[in-house]
């Protein structure tokens, strides 16, 4: 509003200009702070994302050690089975 009143006062060339280049510096501000939250929010899910992974990844980890020691339980318990028999 002030940009308007200037205009409305002093009706000049450079007036207008400087009032044009003030609207205009609006839009970039604007445009940087939401690229800026933009950037923030995919460094959060990007890390997010990873340590979730790493978590799959343990848990699959965990999970194939887990079957493998029931399987060699398993075995070694039918061999303990068969010398008894």
């Amino acid at each position: 509003s002030l940009c308007v009143r200037t205009i409305r006062l002093q009706d000049s060339e450079q007036n207008c200009s400087m009032a044009q280049a003030m609207l205009h510096t609006a839009d970039i501000w604007e445009s940087w702070a939401l690229w800026s939250v933009l950037k923030l929010f995919t460094r959060i899910v990007d890390h997010d994302s990873a340590h979730e992974s790493k978590r799959a990844e343990e848990f699959i980890k965990r999970a194939l050690d887990q079957e493998t020691r029931v399987k060699n339980y398993s075995a070694s318990a039918t061999q303990d089975c068969d010398t008894f028999e």
